[in-house]
């Protein structure tokens, strides 16, 4: 039989026993994790990306992801730095090294798998791309020299637009009709008119 000093030393261990496991179940409930390896606490985040065309695989530090749906999306990513993956059979892969915060959402935008048809020194030349769907076409700034193209997404074929481009280019992308490609500097801005658009 219990004596009331045992009994009280049970009810203690019971009290702390159901807080401590209350205080674990509302810490996961609210999306907390704790990560042993680097006694972290922390909240998953989400990486999200739409890829065009779709890949056949998606892979996020060389693990291989599960992902459905026209939007991609990888959840419970740890914070801290990531390499994410995207493959597709007769397409460049298409590496991208992304910070992840703790809770967060991470949108990589609008991503578009390049075809082999185009030269691999090309794709690798790219700094810069802006893609539109309403052209079919990607408009891309090369490296070394500096030079504004055209790619076909279809055909891989490229175009230039213009040969060298002096200064530092800060953005590229299609107005939103898709009639012109601007090139923003800090200094100034360049409109190229897409001839296919009039």
């Amino acid at each position: 039989m219990l004596t009331i000093a045992k009994r009280r030393i049970l009810y203690v261990c019971f009290t702390v026993t159901f807080f401590l496991s209350g205080a674990v179940i509302l810490f996961f409930a609210s999306g907390y994790r704790y990560l042993w390896s680097q006694r972290l606490v922390y909240r998953p985040g989400l990486l999200v990306a739409e890829v065009s065309p779709r890949p056949d695989a998606v892979f996020l530090n060389a693990e291989k992801k599960d992902v459905r749906g026209d939007v991609l999306r990888i959840r419970g990513v740890t914070p801290g730095l990531h390499v994410v993956r995207f493959e597709r059979e007769g397409y460049f892969p298409l590496e991208e090294r992304v910070a992840v915060e703790s809770g967060t959402v991470t949108n990589l935008g609008n991503l578009r798998l390049f075809r082999k048809d185009v030269s691999r020194t090309l794709h690798e030349n790219l700094s810069r791309v802006s893609f539109s769907d309403a052209t079919k076409a990607t408009a891309g700034l090369t490296k070394n020299p500096t030079s504004l193209i055209l790619l076909d997404q279809e055909t891989g074929a490229a175009t230039p637009l213009l040969d060298r481009v002096n200064g530092t280019v800060d953005d590229l992308f299609w107005t939103p009709n898709a009639d012109a490609i601007v090139l923003r500097k800090t200094e100034n801005a360049i409109r190229f008119f897409n001839e296919s658009k009039k």
